[in-house]
């Protein structure tokens, strides 16, 4: 049989199935073999190739003109770092060009856009060939002073592997014309038939749109938000990618609106971490209101939708950190596993009807973390009425695609935390732990089951993971993992680690002079922001991500886990340190455990809302001394920012950054007249507001120095008030105190502060 006829029978086998086919073509022809493959496929069809470079770079260039040449006809293009705008899109065919470049954060997007009967096609270098290649984004990875050949692809190796292990894959000699292919065990299902509910609030219309029962239970639960709840009412809502999840909630918010604005004006917010993780969300949303004959008009913004706007109702888009404030009837919370914890739960203020929406597995990713730690917290709450839909049934593709089974194990999009038993969770109680130093080559090959529960860890527990991590683990020479696990070998606490800093002289000129380096994070940061290039020649550690077993929580593994590391390198390197969002509890942790923080960004996170902050914790003597000028600088720039820059720094965050006093020898510097003033008003004939200036100095050494001890509430007081500048309302506003008790309290603090400070 001729190799196209061969391969046009393998593309047929899985369009019966509704079903996805991978072709990995390799040799000096595989740009004009991959367009005769896509051509095998039925026309019209909506076609995507994505490349490290279409018009630039040599071999990418000839490989796009000569696939383009062949096949002879329109279609979509764009090259790798454009890859998130395809998100929400599908496609019945897709091309990358793997040949000098593999981001797995693109392969997690670029093939779930593929439909079923579709076809993905990737061309690469020589299966035998490909991990001696080095691509773009590996390059990356080795930081200075590495070299590239100390890079070890181990999870190129694994990648190659997976695709000769899976089913469903076919390998295409460009210039032999050979194939091998993989064939698939098809397991046939009956179409799952759709059933509208008898009694139903939203009109026919609207569910005759559902492609699947969990579309309809999602509507269902969404007519339960049209009566005004007596106490909150929350709809958890998860499911894998290409369930349909963002389309069910774009048909829920059509229904909503149409029925709640007969009764009154309707305010509904959409949020999510970007504004493309809720794209879809409202093309759904304009396609209800076309089929419920309801007018509406989008208003954009930058692009981008800011709401949808029609008689008696607003849909509008808030991106998390600027929604705030802000009050509505139904808040939409998409991909909400992108959101740190602390933030979803200051979102149940703003609506009595809630809906989080997450995905479990997939590119967005880390889902779990969001359902085991948030979900958990929500249910402790006996009073609010808390539901969980979860969409089972893909939309895209037919159940059990193989594709899709080979995607979720090549990037581990659905590695999970081992199982512990009672009696192994009171062993990891009780520390009865080790401390291991794992073999990423074993890990990579023949141990996946350590490498999986590693990062399983990792997906209960944080809120942001992406399939570039487990090739940064595996590959980036600085990066190193550790763990504690039980005496069975079973993973409790994940560890990554990054070597940063023993820069020589001329790298630290380059730095201060703003020379961007690759990794190096908190030794760029500290020499540039505060001027002091000692601090580059010390070598560190950066704690990239620490994580524990999710049924661990709060058993002090985690601070085990610091001292253990501490222990490994106290004579190896002079300072361990990590960077991270700025919650409460995160600074909290990290200070609790020796920690110190030295820098904060002067912006929010887009996506988290958080302000970055960098800790470090000296190991040696000779860094103590450095890390007491950083500190102190860092202090003083916190100190006179808040009026501006951390305006809106949580008080609770900004008094943690002053919990020990600096030891540089500081004087309190106040005029004659600052003096009298600031006497005058600790006796009562003056207002705060005629000597503010003496205060906010006086208040500012205090915070430096530390020489009285103040309540928790007091230092909170003084941070809003004196040294952000807030009036007395706001200030009471924001602590919860009434103003007159804050005019009084001020007055007695500085009368305490003053009797130690003034002479």
């Amino acid at each position: 049989m001729d190799v196209f006829e061969r391969i046009k029978k393998i593309i047929e086998e899985g369009r019966k199935f509704d079903h996805r086919r991978l072709f990995v073509v390799y040799g000096s022809n595989k740009a004009a073999i991959a367009a005769k493959i896509i051509s095998l496929l039925p026309h019209p069809l909506k076609l995507l190739y994505v490349s490290h470079s279409l018009e630039i770079e040599k071999e990418g260039k000839n490989n796009f003109q000569t696939f383009k040449n062949v096949y002879g006809r329109d279609f979509d293009s764009l090259i790798f770092p454009e890859t998130e705008t395809v998100l929400g899109t599908t496609y019945d065919a897709v091309v990358l060009d793997l040949t000098h470049q593999l981001v797995p954060n693109d392969i997690g997007i670029l093939v779930e856009v593929v439909r079923g009967g579709g076809i993905l096609v990737f061309m690469t270098p020589k299966p035998e060939e490909w991990s001696r290649v080095r691509t773009f984004f590996q390059k990356k990875l080795v930081v200075h002073p590495y070299k590239l050949s100390d890079l070890k692809p181990r999870f190129i190796q694994r990648f190659v592997r997976k695709l000769e292990e899976h089913r469903g894959i076919c390998f295409v000699d460009a210039d032999k014309l050979e194939i091998r292919y993989n064939p698939v065990d098809e397991e046939v299902f009956e179409d799952e038939r759709i059933e509208l509910p008898k009694d139903k609030l939203f009109s026919e219309n609207l569910y005759s749109l559902c492609k699947t029962n969990d579309q309809i239970k999602v509507l269902k639960h969404f007519e339960r938000f049209y009566e005004k709840p007596k106490t909150k009412n929350i709809l958890i809502l998860t499911a894998n990618r290409g369930r349909g999840k963002s389309a069910a909630l774009g048909l829920g918010i059509a229904g909503f609106c149409q029925k709640l604005r007969n009764k009154k004006r309707v305010r509904v917010i959409v949020t999510a971490p970007q504004f493309l993780n809720a794209k879809t969300v409202f093309e759904f949303l304009q396609l209800g209101f076309s089929s419920l004959g309801i007018n509406h008009r989008k208003i954009e913004f930058e692009g981008k939708i800011s709401s949808i706007e029609g008689r008696n109702f607003t849909v509008e888009f808030w991106n998390v950190n600027k929604l705030f404030g802000k009050k509505c009837d139904l808040l939409v919370v998409d991909e909400a596993a992108g959101i740190p914890v602390p933030i979803l739960f200051k979102l149940l203020n703003f609506s009595d009807r809630i809906v989080f929406s997450s995905t479990i597995h997939g590119y967005e990713g880390a889902g779990r973390g969001f359902s085991v730690r948030f979900m958990k917290k929500l249910r402790e709450n006996k009073e609010w009425v808390v539901e969980k839909v979860e969409m089972k049934t893909p939309i895209r593709y037919g159940k059990n695609d193989p594709i899709e089974r080979w995607l979720y194990d090549s990037l581990l999009l659905d590695a999970e935390p081992v199982a512990l038993t009672k009696s192994e969770e009171e062993q990891a109680m009780k520390h009865r732990v080790k401390y291991v130093l794992p073999d990423l080559d074993r890990w990579f090959s023949e141990e996946e089951k350590k490498l999986r529960q590693f990062i399983g860890i990792y997906v209960l527990a944080h809120y942001r993971n992406r399939p570039n991590d487990v090739e940064i683990i595996g590959e980036a020479p600085h990066h190193k993992i550790r763990t504690l696990e039980l005496k069975n070998g079973k993973i409790i606490c994940s560890l990554q680690i990054a070597e940063e800093g023993g820069f020589e002289e001329k790298f630290i000129k380059k730095l201060l002079k703003g020379y961007e380096p690759q990794g190096h994070i908190i030794p760029d940061r500290i020499v540039k922001h505060y001027r002091i290039p000692i601090f580059g020649k010390f070598r560190g550690l950066r704690i990239v991500r620490i994580a524990v077993h999710p049924s661990l929580f709060g058993k002090g593994l985690g601070s085990l886990m610091l001292r253990r590391l501490e222990k490994e390198f106290k004579t190896k390197v002079d300072w361990i340190g990590a960077s991270f969002g700025a919650s409460f509890e995160l600074l909290k942790f990290w200070i609790k455990n020796g920690y110190v923080p030295l820098h904060l960004s002067p912006d929010r996170n887009p996506v988290s809302g958080e302000y970055s902050c960098i800790v470090v914790k000296p190991l040696k003597d000779e860094m103590k001394e450095v890390m007491d000028a950083v500190e102190f600088e860092f202090k003083l720039r916190i100190l006179n920012s808040l009026q501006d820059t951390y305006f809106d720094l949580e008080p609770e965050i900004s008094r943690l950054l002053f919990l020990k006093p600096v030891k540089k020898e500081i004087e309190l510097s106040l005029t004659n007249s600052q003096r009298e003033r600031l006497k005058m008003y600790l006796k009562g004939p003056i207002d705060y507001e005629a000597c503010d200036d003496a205060i906010r100095e006086v208040v500012k050494y205090y915070f430096l120095k530390k020489l009285v001890k103040l309540t928790e509430l007091q230092e909170k007081i003084l941070i809003t008030r004196v040294l952000k500048g807030k009036n007395w309302e706001e200030t009471a506003k924001e602590l919860a105190i009434g103003p007159k008790f804050c005019v009084v309290e001020v007055r007695e603090i500085m009368r305490k502060i003053c009797k130690k400070v003034l002479k």
